[in-house]
Parts: structure tokens; sequence; C-alpha cells
């Protein structure tokens, strides 16, 4: 029987370092998408939604370049487009940058890695038993993290418990508004029709957790280090603690 008695009616997931290890979204993901970001622009150069992106990822080039924050310094080849863009997108990779093209382009990129099972989505041990224990207790799952919905739905569908996302009825990303703002959670109770108070998120970084913390949610800090000690109230190392 879990140690929390905790009044709810939903779930709020975030992804790395509480349903998924961060390794996996750094070393696996990120890395895979850096790694393939040349070779998959070539082969989809012709595709409507690849050209859409890049587009939206040159304009942030423009302004990042007239801002000062991404500098011809950063650059190989700045005298040509197709490397300089390629730079800064891997640029923005290794700044773990959280825009929404960049976040979409890698969706795209991982889901030719799912489909083809060059990838498959990572999550903790207990994570499937407890999402089928909260839908069996008639609660929502949602999941709102800054990689895009796309990216979560291909995770959550290909982890080597199965297929997870037949828990899941929401997923959100950073549309929704950035992950620090107490009023992206409130967007998520509209969606999710549930008064916030109702809404238990669940993250591993304070910033979110006050966040929602701030928008009426309940909500508490995931510690998935094995090596913290001590008993702490506000920390959940396992999600077996609410049931």
């Amino acid at each position: 029987m879990g140690s929390r008695d905790i009044a709810y009616k939903g779930v709020l997931l975030d992804i790395e370092g509480t349903t998924t290890p961060i390794d996996f979204v750094h070393r696996t993901l990120f890395d895979y998408s850096r790694m393939e970001l040349e070779s998959f622009l070539a082969r989809n150069a012709g595709s409507p939604e690849v050209g859409r992106v890049i587009a939206q990822l040159n304009r942030m080039l423009n302004d990042d370049l007239n801002s000062g924050r991404f500098s011809s310094d950063a650059m190989s080849a700045a005298d040509q487009n197709w490397r300089t863009i390629l730079t800064y997108i891997r640029w923005l990779i290794d700044h773990d940058s959280k825009a929404g093209p960049l976040k979409e382009l890698q969706g795209l990129i991982w889901e030719e890695a799912y489909k083809t099972g060059k990838i498959h989505g990572v999550v903790y041990p207990d994570v499937p038993a407890a999402m089928k224990k909260w839908h069996d207790m008639g609660k929502w799952i949602a999941i709102y993290s800054s990689g895009s919905v796309l990216s979560q739905k291909l995770l959550f569908c290909t982890t080597e418990y199965g297929d997870l996302t037949v828990y899941i009825s929401g997923f959100f990303d950073t549309r929704v508004g950035p992950k620090s703002d107490p009023g992206s959670y409130r967007v998520i109770a509209e969606e999710m029709k549930t008064e916030p108070p109702m809404i238990l998120f669940l993250s591993d970084s304070p910033q979110e957790v006050n966040a929602a913390l701030m928008a009426g949610l309940k909500s508490l800090r995931v510690e998935r280090d094995q090596t913290v000690t001590g008993k702490d109230p506000d920390l959940v190392r396992d999600f077996s603690e609410f049931y």
C-alpha cells in the first residue's frame, strides 16, 4: 500500500528524470539527433514538413545572430547556408535548447529511429505498474515535456513493457507555454477539464514543481538518485508510493 494519502483526479508527469532516465534523453536521444541530423535533412529535403521546421529554425538563427547570442565564431563554413544551419542546430542541441522548432525536428528524426527499431523508449521499472494502477483507479494520466508531442508518443509506445500510451489521456509540449510558467499548468488543467487542486504533478525539476504549485496544482519533486539519503516528505523516489 502506498504511503501517500493525496486526493487527486489526474496525474501530470514530466519525462526526463521522472518517468525516464536522464541518460537516455541526453546520451541516446540527443546524441542520435545530432549524429543523424545531416543525413536526415538530406533524405528529407523535399518534405514540406521538414522544410517548414527548417524555415522556422532559419528565422531563429537570424534572430540569434542579430542579438549576438550565436556568433560567427561558433560556425564552421559560415559562408555556406547549409553548413550554417547545420552548425546552428547542433549548437542548439548542445545547449539543451527547448525551442519548439528544434524539438519538432528532433521528433521527426527520432520517429525514423523508433519505426526502424534503432531506438526503443526507456522508462523506470516502476512506471508501467503505476500507470496501470492509476488507470484502473479511474485517474487520468497526462504527459508534459519540452519534447514534442510526437516524440512523447514514440517514447511511450515503444518501451520494453509494451505500449504505455493506452494509459495516457493527454500529451502536452511547450506549445501550451514554458514549463516554468504557472500559466502553462492552468492551460493544461483547462484542457483536461480538471480543477488545478485535483491534479498531481510530478517532476524532477524544482522550478517546474514551484510553477505548478503557483498554478494551484498538487506537486511533488521526483528524486531518482538512490545515493541521496534521508527522508523528505516532499520527495518521491518511487511511483509505488501512490498506491
